[in-house]
């Protein structure tokens, strides 16, 4: 019976190889590697649970206090996986100032590439444990939660509250000083820019600029929380009685932008 199983193991592991070989060439012939390295990434994943399957073992690293049940090694995976997720969604605005756009983007890519592998995983382990559904489901309702979390709760919204919250008085300092002339464009390449001071607390994204624009005798200031590439950008915008923020730069682009009242005088802004 050894043998037999011995036999099947080493029959999965050649598909494996062979598998993993044709992704290789795959990967060679195409252009972008964030494209062919998503089915070696698969495959590894699938390789991972068929090995604990074939091997007939759990794969236990810690044992919980749950009836004396055993975690499996998936469930811490899909936990540690699932909080580095949700830590990179909530602060990847602040983390964009730190790694631009360049760098964000394909971190997200590699982490949700690994999210997808484990719960690739945490399936078929459920699967192939379904006799004890209770210890054996929660590497997925881990995933599950995770997920839950990304798609339905409004992060994004909630930063830029928060954002908004905690730098309006430094903000209406800022446009109290702009209105009276003590802060004037100072950035040599554009003449609407403003770099405040540096001991200024960080209240635009991108190097702690700001932008003034006057348009028919008013003047609007604006303040980035997202500096992205190309006319990419978002943030808050002042707006003073009577004034237009539509006027401002290329806000009168509807279909490019995005317009929404936030409070008395200032305007949250997404241009794209």
């Amino acid at each position: 019976m050894d043998s037999e199983f011995d036999r099947c193991d080493l029959l999965r592991r050649q598909k494996f190889a062979t598998f993993m070989s044709e992704c290789v060439v795959a990967q060679t012939n195409l252009r972008t590697c964030s494209i062919g390295v998503i089915p070696t990434i698969i495959g590894a994943g699938v390789y991972v649970a068929l090995h604990s399957y074939s091997s007939g073992q759990r794969l236990i690293l810690m044992r919980s206090s749950m009836k004396g049940q055993a975690l499996p090694l998936v469930f811490w995976v899909s936990l540690v996986t699932s909080l580095i997720i949700l830590i990179f969604t909530i602060f990847q605005w602040p983390m964009v100032e730190l790694l631009t756009p360049f760098l964000l983007l394909p971190m997200q890519g590699v982490l949700w590439l690994t999210y997808l592998v484990v719960v690739i995983w945490s399936v078929a382990h459920f699967y192939w444990n379904i006799h004890r559904w209770r210890v054996a489901s929660l590497p997925l309702l881990v995933c599950i939660v995770l997920f839950g979390i990304v798609t339905l709760v409004p992060i994004t919204q909630l930063w830029i509250r928060y954002n908004f919250v905690a730098n309006k008085a430094v903000r209406e300092d800022i446009v109290r000083k702009v209105f009276d002339g003590t802060l004037r464009p100072n950035v040599a390449h554009n003449s609407s820019l403003i770099a405040l001071p540096a001991d200024d607390s960080q209240v635009s994204m991108g190097g702690n600029e700001i932008v003034v624009e006057k348009h028919d005798g008013i003047t609007y200031v604006f303040f980035f929380t997202f500096r992205g590439i190309l006319d990419n950008y978002a943030g808050f915008i002042h707006v003073p009685d009577g004034g237009n923020p539509a006027l401002f730069d290329d806000l009168d682009e509807a279909d490019r932008t995005e317009l929404v009242p936030f409070d008395e005088h200032w305007f949250y802004v997404s241009h794209h």
